[in-house]
């Protein structure tokens, strides 16, 4: 049954490796779910940047990385 479940913990808010890992499993297919508690359970969406390409997700650069103040 090990190989059904897992679980992994996260407090980072943006690129978090819990989302990383979240939507790289949805993209293939696997159903993910947030525990938010006892009673509740959310369906992963995959992240709102994140780009798929068949069986792989990429991440654009933050917006804010390599401008010139």
């Amino acid at each position: 049954y090990w190989r059904d479940w897992s679980s992994d913990e996260c407090s980072s808010d943006l690129r978090c490796h819990r989302s990383m890992i979240a939507d790289a499993l949805a993209a293939r297919g696997v159903p993910v779910w947030h525990i938010m508690s006892a009673a509740k359970a959310n369906p992963h969406q995959i992240t709102s940047f994140a780009r798929e390409d068949g069986l792989r997700v990429t991440y654009p650069p933050p917006e804010d990385k390599g401008k010139i103040s």
